[in-house]
Parts: C-alpha cells; structure tokens; sequence
C-alpha cells in the first residue's frame, strides 16, 4: 500500500456502511475517559522506563502507541523514558526480545514483541529510533515461513529460531502490521528496500478462513457460524483432525478482523470476495459484548483489533442484511466508556492471554478509543 490510511473499504453484499459523527456529549465523555486512563498509566511505570514486566517488551510498546495519539503524552517525560527503555533493549539480531530462562512455546516471542515494539519506535518519529526500526524490519521480515511445503507458508510464528514449522493468525497479523506500517521508513535505508512476501503471506492468510471458495482444507466449515471467519491456527495434520479437534478451529471475531487487516496490509483489494465474505461473517455476528465466538477470552485484544478494522473504513454506521442500521462507532466507544474503572483502568476478569494485567488492558483500550475519536 502506497498510503496508510489503508483503504476506504466499500463493503459490498450483505454489510455496509454510512457517514457519521459521534454526538457531542458521547465524544465529551470519551475524551474525559481517555484523558483519565492515560494519566493512570503514566503512573505505572517502573523507574526504568518500562511498563508491566521487562521480559514482555510488548507492553512496553503497547504504552508507547496508547500514549503516542495525545500530544501531551507524547511531550511528557515518561514517553520518552519508555521510548528510551525500548531503544535500550534492541538485539543485535534487530530484534526485541528477551530469552527465557525455562523452555516454553515461542521462545522470546520474538515476532511478537519485535513487531509491536518497532510500530511503537515508528509512531514516536523519533531520528534515533530509526535505524533500529530499519533492523527490525528486516529482522521480522527474515521470520516469515519460506517452507512452501508446508502450511505454515507465508505466515509468521512465535519465534523463527525455535518453531520454523509453526505460524498462526495472530502472530501473522502483527508482523504485516508492524511491516506495512513502518513501510515509510524504507525510504531512509541505504541500499534494496526491505520487505515481507505479501503473496505469501496472502495465502497463508487464506488458508485460516473458513471459505471453501478459497480454501481446500478440509476441516473449513461452511455453515452460517463459521463461513468467511478465521480460525487462529491449522495444525500440520489438518487432513486426520476429528470432529472434536475440527469444532477448536471455529470461527471468532478477533481473529477474523485480523485476517481483514491482514488480507489488507498484504494489498488485496477491499472488494476481494475473501474481505468481503469476512465482513458478512462480522455482519451476522456483530457485538461488542465479547469476543464472538469465544466470549470474555481476549475480549479486550479483540475490541482493540475491531477499532483498528473498522475505522480504517472511515465509516461510523453499519447497516445489517436486515436493515439495522448499528452506528458501532458510538456503540463501542459507549461500551468502553462504561467499562472503565473507578481508577480509570480497565480489566478483563477472565485472565486469558495476560487480560487480567490492567496495564496491557488499559493501553488496548486507550488506543482504540483514541482511534474511535479521532475526527477526519
């Protein structure tokens, strides 16, 4: 994509979608309850610079974004500090990351922690930082699957140095984003431009959809729950999956917007019937009560991947096959307003994938509710 304002999606079939403003006093509200979140989290930072725990450079990064939409955050002494700690961490290797000291999944988690952390060094447009954004382009790039045998290709994984042969949605998602998105930066590299394969990474894309048009794999499902969502992960043996192992790989909303932004940051059309087909899924499944599919788990990563998709469409209604017109602008920022904390945190109690942390809950929620307010 030559701009990163992404596209201005025209979605077609059963969804699409209106013009809008948020109402005064919603936009008052939300402004208010930002402010409070963001001065909370100034707060919560270790005299290091870091935020949450240094062995997660992520939540570090995740500050940096929430903090990076307010100038008066980005003026203020603990930014910087945290821009600082980040730059201090970067690896030989151009990536961010910290080794664990046991064995576990993923390693470091360096596709991870390096894709969040350089989109955060990006966003600060700092000069310093951009070199180390430069090596850690070519880092992450380095990580998507090459094995054109396998059905990791085109993907990326927790970690290239310890799971060649894994690659999931999730990880996929952060490493085109932190690639598209720090794309521009490419223009200050001395020598061949650095990227991933967006074709690769189109069909590894593809392959975690639930569209028998598009997807051979036998475990797709075709029914009205499941058709032109995505799953988080295929395992290698897909072909031998049981009923039981088949129903784990259902359809939820916050991988499927993941795939959208996916599909998207590798440059396939918004009219490409795969984005199409996913936002009929989302049409049929819309809430902003939990996570389709898979309720309070990730509810808060899902409604910060939601506010991405959505307001990349720079739309503020939705209209339903049914007619429903829902305008998820106001409906999702009403939903975070009340789900604010006394302390002005936010918090899942449902402890899945480190939610309970209100420090990575509190920046999720600020930078979406940022994006959501943020006028053309």
């Amino acid at each position: 994509m030559k701009k990163r304002q992404l596209y201005a999606l025209v979605l077609l079939a059963s969804v699409s979608l209106l013009r809008g403003e948020l109402p005064a006093e919603l936009r008052a509200r939300g402004e208010a309850s930002v402010s409070e979140g963001l001065e909370w989290l100034k707060t919560q930072q270790n005299e290091k610079g870091y935020f949450g725990i240094p062995d997660a450079p992520a939540i570090t990064g995740l500050c940096v974004m929430a903090m990076s939409y307010s100038d008066k955050m980005r003026e203020s002494a603990e930014y910087n500090k945290a821009v600082d700690w980040i730059i201090s961490t970067a690896r030989p290797d151009g990536g961010f990351y910290v080794m664990p000291t046991q064995g576990r999944r993923g390693g470091g988690r360096a596709t991870y922690n390096t894709g969040i952390c350089m989109l955060a060094l990006h966003m600060s447009g700092r000069a310093d930082a951009r070199p180390l954004v430069l090596k850690a382009r070519k880092f992450v790039a380095e990580g998507q699957r090459a094995e054109n045998d396998s059905s990791s290709y085109g993907g990326f994984g927790y970690d290239l140095m310890d799971m060649s042969d894994y690659a999931d949605m999730s990880n996929t998602y952060v490493a085109v984003q932190a690639m598209a998105l720090t794309e521009d930066a490419e223009d200050f590299r001395k020598g061949e431009r650095v990227d991933f394969d967006k074709k690769a990474a189109e069909e590894f894309i593809s392959r975690m959809q639930h569209r028998k048009e598009s997807n051979s794999g036998t475990w797709v499902m075709d029914d009205d729950e499941n058709k032109g969502g995505f799953t988080y992960h295929v395992p290698e043996n897909e072909s031998e999956l049981g009923a039981k192992e088949k129903e784990k790989l259902s359809a939820y909303g916050s991988m499927t917007y993941a795939g959208i932004l996916s599909l998207m940051y590798a440059d396939v059309d918004p009219g490409d019937p795969r984005i199409r087909s996913a936002f009929e899924w989302a049409g049929l499944h819309w809430t902003v009560d939990e996570n389709p599919g898979v309720g309070t788990q990730g509810y808060f990563y899902f409604l910060n991947i939601l506010a991405k998709c959505m307001t990349t469409a720079n739309e503020d209604a939705l209209t339903t096959p049914e007619g429903e017109v829902i305008h998820w602008r106001e409906e999702m920022l009403g939903k975070l307003i009340d789900l604010q904390l006394e302390d002005g945190t936010w918090k899942n109690e449902d402890n899945s994938y480190w939610e309970g942390n209100p420090v990575l809950v509190t920046a999720y929620t600020l930078t979406a509710m940022q994006m959501l307010l943020q006028e053309e």
